[in-house]
């Protein structure tokens, strides 16, 4: 497209890839320049795709860019980080916000007279209620800071600033520059959680990593820029990165990648880092408890043979689990509480929902299932007999849990499984792998003679001309000569007659009869096509 269009560059129109922009001042002009592209495009062949394309528009998206006759301003999500802000549940995360809307006081007007009512929440003596006002005013601020020209577009010429952080699972990046009076002006924000893998990075491994990921989200405009780049991080060791040192494998991979750009690593503490801590401080990325898959095999428990009671064990060794379940439900206080509540016609009672609870003969049942008094050594009594009996050979956590169901329900029965499961000490040596086993990979063999071994296929769904609507490339393996063969596909049917024909006309007519066929289609289509072949 380049090659295509170069003489009009930056004259009166910008192309990156597949992308054109057309930009005039008047009308008139501006559809001259537009039948011009359009015919250059129709010279070379070019088809451009009408569904995608705007005419004689005053404001329109061109590379995440909303460009309007008076404006340039950042799609909305560049500032995805920002509009996704959650809403604000206590003091802290009040202050976090505030500190990050604090750096920006310079560019929105009457900043202080907006967030009043929430900086009197931070106060000393003031109890923090988040009402409707507080939830307008916080509403507004996030609009703010995104159409008030906070966000600028990237300029190669400027002086660039890149700061990252790490904090609790979540990898935050801020890419700003400074403007002709040395303002500093974010560009864009972006931050991306860890996955439960390389949540088990160490710190180093983890700063290094989110430096990847920011010059890899924004590699075009990091690759252009003029300026070294100046990255601020809070890792002080990072900061002889490039310099000689050991590395580990990985390290290594991800360092090649830093090679191409011009960057400097420079350190700045946690209090200087206000917005970027803003940002990995948000309460919807804060870890909230142990159920945190990022943080789930830190909460581990090794269930060994001595760590239930042996003595409860051993008192009713002869008596079976169903009688031991049945005698606990009929005296467990709990479960008394439950039948009294389902005597009252309650639908629920505390968490529990009694919906399709019942009674009879003072024995409650969650359905046709017998329902388990609130005992956990019962609970894992009766797992353990279902998991890890010798003919189940410690199922997985769906299996054991139909299996229970079939006859036992009790409140979290699920949580309750997953959570003996994963402890399971037999369960968490033997990880047996569930794939199938692939064979290596295995090279086709290439003929020392051409045309003794030919790769073929089809290009169809192309436009009528001249009477045919499809093409057969044929290409040797060897000498990668080829022959392309105009074609006719009636419906998208191939033919084996058709092909085997025009591999005679074209292919055989000229060179010897080939030993090995290489297609995409299936295995009797080639099976039929040798069978008309050696006919």
């Amino acid at each position: 497209m380049n090659d295509v269009l170069f003489e009009y560059l930056h004259q009166f129109y910008q192309i990156y890839l597949n992308n054109i922009i057309i930009y005039s001042k008047i009308l008139k002009k501006h559809k001259q320049y537009v039948w011009l592209i359009l015919n250059r495009l129709r010279e070379v062949d070019l088809q451009i795709n009408i569904n995608k394309c705007k005419f004689h528009v005053q404001k329109t998206i061109f590379l995440e860019l909303l460009i309007s006759i008076e404006e340039l301003k950042m799609n909305s999500r560049k500032m995805q980080a920002v509009i996704d802000w959650s809403t604000l549940n206590n003091l802290t995360q009040m202050q976090f916000f505030i500190d990050f809307c604090n750096f920006y006081r310079r560019f929105i007007k009457n900043f202080s007279k907006i967030v009043r009512s929430m900086i009197q929440l931070t106060q000393k003596k003031i109890i923090f209620e988040w009402n409707e006002v507080c939830q307008i005013i916080f509403d507004h601020m996030k609009r703010r800071m995104i159409e008030n020209f906070i966000l600028r577009h990237f300029d190669q010429t400027c002086e660039t600033i890149l700061e990252i952080n790490s904090f609790n699972y979540v990898n935050d990046e801020v890419l700003s520059q400074y403007d002709d009076e040395e303002v500093l002006h974010s560009i864009v924000f972006y931050s991306k959680n860890m996955s439960s893998a390389e949540c088990n990075y160490k710190i180093y491994d983890k700063e290094l990593l989110i430096i990847i990921w920011a010059f890899e989200h924004w590699w075009l405009e990091l690759k252009l820029t003029d300026i070294s780049i100046k990255m601020f991080i809070d890792h002080q060791a990072l900061i002889s990165l490039m310099k000689d040192k050991k590395l580990s494998r990985h390290q290594m991979r991800w360092v090649q990648k830093l090679t191409d750009f011009n960057f400097r690593i420079m350190y700045q503490s946690d209090k200087q880092n206000i917005k970027i801590n803003a940002l990995t401080r948000q309460a919807d990325v804060m870890l909230k408890d142990s159920e945190d898959e990022r943080i789930h095999y830190q909460w581990i428990t090794i269930l060994t043979l001595n760590w239930m009671k042996i003595a409860d064990l051993k008192k009713n060794i002869n008596e079976s689990i169903y009688k031991q379940v049945l005698e606990a439900n009929k005296i467990n206080e709990n479960c008394t509480l439950l039948r009294e509540a389902i005597a009252r016609d309650e639908t629920q009672y505390e968490d529990i929902k009694l919906k399709k609870c019942w009674t009879q003969n003072e024995i409650l049942y969650h359905d046709s299932q017998l329902w388990i008094s609130f005992n956990e050594l019962l609970q894992m009594n009766l797992i353990h007999e279902i998991h890890d009996q010798s003919s189940v050979d410690h199922s997985d956590i769906l299996r054991t849990v139909k299996v229970i169901k079939r006859n036992y329900y009790w409140s979290f029965m699920r949580k309750t499984i997953n959570w003996y499961i994963q402890n399971c000490y037999i369960c968490q040596r033997s990880k047996t792998s569930r794939n199938k086993s692939n064979d290596l990979l295995q090279s086709l063999l290439i003929f020392e003679q051409w045309w003794q071994n030919i790769a073929m296929n089809f290009i169809i769904n192309l436009f009528d001309s001249s009477e045919y609507n499809a093409i057969l490339t044929i290409i040797c393996r060897l000498s990668k000569e080829r022959h392309y063969i105009s074609c006719i596909i009636d419906d998208e049917n191939i033919t084996v007659e058709k092909t085997a024909e025009m591999l005679i006309q074209w292919v055989y007519w000229t060179h010897d009869l080939s030993s090995f066929i290489v297609s995409d289609w299936d295995l009797q289509f080639i099976f039929i096509l040798w069978k008309f072949l050696c006919k």
